[in-house]
């Protein structure tokens, strides 16, 4: 079925014609049953139809009254077929256009040719001394992806019915695809979250990702883009980078004939050319100068390098900024988690998207340590039991640090290694090492008290 027969009034009336074939056959109850059930089934077809349309480039659906009924019978089959095989319709559709997903390794870049030097400084009048030699970084990167839709059945485990026939945008490139990290095979996606992801690509807006320490929101948006197929550089804002090292500056550097001091580009300028996705992390601690200067570049207008005469900075296309922050920007509801600045509502403005994190549901959270560590699934679930504990005591106030995955990760080769002197003690010695150790005394007292609840040792009459 060619891209042609996808008509934006011919899609209304399919989706119209599948609710109301399936609406007739379902038993008479009551009026208010059949108007909730027309209105579900409704939604569900102009959702189905909606997805496959985007498979053929057509990206809103018309007027049901001014279709064509064998135009739309055409695409009620194309419905069908892909609701029945999602990820097999996609190929077909797309042929060999098709990405490749979630490969355990980038394929290695074929040998690229040197890449091109940088433009000359324009020659200045005989006598006059050049006052800015030519840039190093001026030279946008030559990376180019198309977007193919995919659906996030195929891409995300765990998200659940709801979002699982929901077309995501995924990279296929065009140019040597670079180096990524593999994905984690292990890794449950938040369905909604994946959602919000897919629109922010597809309209170029902004996502901020909130929540309380290492309840997974980097972890996210690494795993989105090893899902999608785009690199993921992550941009500390908390102060430990200078405005240097995220904008530039002029630097000086050795040349065969002396020495130059060229503008070099920070982080920002040169990850902003390429396609990828930008995490600018612990946003709520940035700078309020340089998140002033990021405006043009939140807006996807690009940078403006005023050092160098005015020189435009353009953001490529697939270029995707996400953020994340362990408060709103106003400090923590709990008062433990403090921020340097305040995040002005002008920044805050500049991520329309707001996701809230919070830790993995105990049980998926226990699994998934077992998944990743082979740890005993029984000694899991006591050690989510400590950490829920912990999590709890930190949000009211009662603590003044919390417990993340990465820890309990951090415990299981511990809780192996001291296994011999019985699981439940290997592990409590494990949380020891981890969760007690990094604690000030009055918080590992009480830390010791939940391990003690649920995992029945006493870590103050055990020998450590």
């Amino acid at each position: 079925m060619s891209v042609t027969q996808f008509q934006p009034n011919d899609a209304a009336l399919a989706a119209h014609l599948m609710t109301e074939e399936a609406v007739a056959d379902l038993p008479f109850t009551s009026m208010k049953k059949m108007d909730e059930d027309h209105a579900r089934i409704s939604g569900d077809n102009r959702a189905l139809v909606s997805n496959v349309s985007k498979l053929h480039g057509l990206t809103e659906i018309g007027d049901a009254m001014e279709g064509d009924e064998d135009a739309a019978r055409e695409i009620i089959q194309a419905a069908q077929e892909y609701k029945a095989d999602p990820a097999g319709y996609t190929d077909k559709v797309f042929g060999d256009d098709a990405p490749e997903i979630a490969a355990e390794e980038s394929a290695p870049a074929p040998t690229a040719a040197a890449p091109a030097p940088a433009p000359a400084a324009t020659p200045e009048p005989a006598g006059e001394p050049t006052s800015n030699p030519a840039s190093f970084a001026f030279v946008a990167p030559e990376a180019e992806v198309q977007m193919i839709p995919r659906p996030a059945s195929t891409l995300f485990q765990g998200i659940g019915s709801t979002y699982s026939s929901e077309l995501i945008p995924t990279a296929k490139w065009l140019t040597p695809k670079p180096k990524m990290a593999a994905p984690d095979k292990d890794f449950m996606f938040n369905g909604y979250a994946c959602s919000v992801m897919a629109l922010a690509i597809e309209e170029r807006k902004n996502v901020i990702a909130t929540g309380d320490p290492g309840c997974g929101k980097t972890e996210f948006f690494k795993q989105f883009g090893a899902q999608i197929g785009l690199p993921v550089h992550k941009i500390p804002m908390d102060g430990s980078l200078s405005r240097a090292e995220i904008i530039g500056s002029f630097r000086q550097v050795a040349t065969p004939n002396g020495s130059e001091t060229p503008f070099v580009l920070g982080k920002i300028p040169r990850l902003i050319q390429q396609p990828c996705i930008i995490v600018l992390d612990e946003i709520d601690q940035a700078d309020p100068d340089i998140m002033y200067m990021l405006h043009s570049v939140l807006e996807g207008e690009g940078l403006v390098i005023q050092e160098e005469g005015g020189t435009p900075i353009e953001r490529h296309p697939h270029c995707y900024i996400v953020a994340t922050a362990n408060t709103k920007g106003r400090g923590s509801d709990n008062g433990l988690t403090h921020t340097r600045f305040e995040m002005s509502e002008a920044t805050r403005d500049r991520f329309p998207y707001w996701l809230n994190f919070t830790f993995m549901e105990p049980g998926m959270e226990a699994d998934t340590i077992n998944a990743k560590t082979g740890l005993a699934h029984a000694l899991c679930v006591k050690m989510v039991d400590v950490a829920t504990r912990i999590r709890t005591a930190y949000n009211t106030g009662s603590l003044s640090q919390t417990c993340s995955l990465r820890q309990m990760l951090d415990v299981a080769p511990m809780a192996k290694k001291f296994a011999s002197r019985g699981d439940e003690v290997g592990l409590a010695l494990g949380m020891e090492a981890v969760m007690v150790g990094r604690a000030n005394p009055d918080d590992g007292r009480t830390i010791r008290e939940f391990i003690k609840t649920a995992v029945a040792v006493d870590l103050n009459t055990t020998e450590i």
